[in-house]
């Protein structure tokens, strides 16, 4: 029948959980030595020399003595406990030390009685018991005291001092239940300390040791928890290195650091691991075969195969259908005939919008179809995804996305669509060469409008007053007000186009009024020129406001009626889909153009794109050095 804790719980539970527990430590499993002769052994499997120095574990040092009834109350308390009578044990060993103080056996029953003590919880009684035996004369006796003075500490929560004085017992303790007890306390402590690796080497040698079978199962488990769900990647590539090759850790932790080694796109450090692994004879699982397989392929790049990521569903769903058609066209899809064994090929992914599906299809597209480039997406933050990706990746990545800021992500990432930065510098470019020089800025208070305001403000030519409305344009006449004392000669506009049906006229209303020079304007009001981004006008409003427009200057970043490479777009946009193209149509139609003019220039693997300026159906002209569009618009001026 199994003893029991104050709590009812068996004792033998609790040896078995309490050292990989955490946080609280719990009582210390109590080992039952064997029975006792003439000469009592104090060794129980410990080798007891200087520590540090290999000892002859046949010649332990013995404890005698030349009573007989010292040594016949010594052994029923041994006996007692053996059978699990914990009570009659522990009176045993009590009535040994009052009525034998000065035995040379009393050590024993400190030891013995300490056991009891641990194992009921009553730390501080079974330290003092087993620091007097660690203070013994005997190195070996005392070294005894100190081992179970370890294992006390680490139950008192002091585990820096427990792992100080346990670590000097690895590898000397013999007897197998006293090495699981060593091995899983410095395991628990270690983890408490937050020293992963020093638990991971414990559960280690506890597997690799000859222990109980629940101990190394329970350390199987707890090891795989640490290595698949608690060790850092740099904690795994360091166990990678460390640990014996033919210890049950070394698999695990060469998995772990494969897995994050792919994370990470080093997938030469993933093909290194793998083939140690088969060389162990190690069998992968079929995640990792995968992963493996994809490392393989990914070194080498598919000439033919050019990959895309847009969002085909969701809210931009629109955007990346336009972006697809002009893709393509580009690459002549569908052909209307047999297909050149050189002709390149779209392997198209759908990001939904979503950066974490962004980022697995550039996985996908490198190490499964091995894209020697690929273009996409569009919204900014599954650009941005796919941009990190790409860099780690090392694969080209022409983003369809604004985000300026993209191109900072690594040396592999480019851009084509125009950012508002770019976009408000070129229209003031334009205006200050019309002489305009007084710029008024008139925003909605929404993101699109401060970031036209923003842009201006870091212009060359600076606002002299800005204003700002609310959405609701109630307080619209009042924002107008600010900028009229100021006599601007141009107006910044930024809202949507549909918003401007509303703020363009109340502007002519106020008294600013765009005209191009020597139009008439009428009687009272100041002579101004709007200057729309490409976000704020539209036909519509062209049609809605014609009269409040005159000299009015409109960043137009593609026009699908224009000459060169934008009319033949346009041309065979209109043919295929009955209507004219649009920016996205236009900006991935240029993507393409822009990768097949450098493989046609001997790019035959992944490479840098060249800073180029080339004809484009969009307004980029091409990249410039620093990977952005050389152009963002094209300004026009409205009669």
């Amino acid at each position: 029948m199994p003893s029991a804790s104050a709590d009812g719980t068996p004792r033998e539970m609790l040896a078995m959980s309490y050292p990989l527990a955490l946080p609280a430590p719990r009582p210390a499993p109590r080992l039952r030595p064997g029975g006792l002769g003439l000469l009592l052994l104090l060794g129980l499997g410990l080798g007891l020399g200087c520590p540090g120095r290999p000892t002859d574990t046949t010649t332990l040092p013995l404890l005698t003595t030349d009573n007989r009834d010292a040594e016949h109350e010594l052994a029923s308390a041994r006996e007692a406990a053996d059978a699990g009578q914990d009570a009659r044990a522990r009176e045993r060993y009590q009535a040994f030390l009052r009525d034998y103080p000065n035995d040379p056996l009393r050590p024993m029953a400190q030891l013995g009685l300490g056991r009891l003590e641990l194992a009921d919880g009553n730390v501080e009684n079974a330290d003092r018991l087993f620091h007097a035996v660690a203070e013994h004369a005997d190195p070996s006796v005392a070294e005894r005291g100190r081992f179970y003075h370890g294992i006390a500490l680490h139950l008192e929560g002091r585990e820096s001092e427990a792992l100080e004085t346990l670590r000097a017992f690895v590898g000397r303790v013999v007897d197998p239940e006293e090495n699981a007890l060593l091995l899983r306390t410095i395991a628990a402590a270690s983890l408490t300390e937050g020293d992963r690796l020093g638990a991971v080497e414990a559960l280690d040698a506890l597997i690799g040791a000859a222990s109980p079978t629940s101990d190394a199962e329970e350390a199987r488990g707890r090891l795989a928890r640490i290595l698949r769900e608690e060790v850092s990647p740099e904690e795994a590539r360091t166990l990678y290195g460390r640990l014996s090759r033919r210890g049950p850790a070394w698999p695990l932790a060469a998995e772990r650091a494969a897995r994050d080694a792919f994370a990470d796109g080093n997938l030469a450090a993933v093909q290194r691991i793998v083939t140690e692994l088969r060389e162990h004879g190690v069998a992968l699982d079929a995640e990792l075969s995968a992963m493996a397989l994809r490392a393989e392929r990914t070194g080498e790049a598919d000439p033919h195969i050019i990959g895309v990521v847009l969002p085909l569903t969701g809210r931009g769903r629109r955007a990346g259908e336009l972006a697809l058609r002009g893709l393509m066209l580009a690459a002549g899809i569908p052909a209307s005939g047999p297909a050149s064994p050189d002709a390149p090929q779209l392997v198209v992914r759908d990001s939904v919008g979503d950066p974490a599906k962004a980022s697995a299809a550039i996985d996908d597209l490198v190490s499964l179809h091995r894209a020697i480039a690929i273009i996409g997406p569009i919204d900014r933050a599954a650009a941005r995804a796919a941009a990190e990706r790409a860099t780690v990746l090392n694969v080209p990545l022409i983003t369809l996305s604004p985000d300026a800021s993209l191109e900072n992500t690594g040396p592999m990432i480019f851009r084509l669509m125009p950012d508002a930065r770019q976009e408000v510098d070129e229209l003031l470019a334009a205006a200050r060469a019309r002489g305009l020089t007084r710029l008024a800025v008139l925003t909605v208070d929404s993101p699109y409008g401060r970031a036209i305001a923003a842009a201006a403000a870091q212009s060359d030519l600076r606002p002299i007053v800005s204003s700002v409305y609310a959405e609701d344009r109630h307080d619209l006449r009042e924002a107008i007000d600010r900028l009229t004392g100021e006599a601007p000669d141009a107006v910044l506009l930024g809202d949507s186009s549909r918003n401007m049906q509303i703020v363009v006229p109340a502007l002519a209303a106020r008294g600013l009024y765009s005209a191009a020079p020597g139009a008439p304007v009428p009687r009272g009001a100041q002579r101004v020129r709007y200057l729309l981004p490409s976000s704020a006008h539209s036909p519509a409003l062209l049609r809605a406001a014609a009269r409040y427009l005159g000299g009015a200057l409109l960043s137009t970043p593609f026009d699908p009626d224009a000459a060169g490479a934008q009319g033949d777009l346009g041309q065979a946009y209109r043919a295929r889909y009955g209507e004219p193209p649009q920016l996205f149509a236009a900006t991935a139609y240029d993507a393409f153009a822009l990768i097949r003019a450098a493989q046609r220039n001997g790019a035959t693997t992944r490479v840098e794109l060249p800073s180029t300026s080339r004809p484009t159906a969009g307004p980029s002209e091409g990249l410039s050095p620093s990977r952005g569009p050389r152009r963002a618009t094209r300004v026009i001026e409205f009669h």
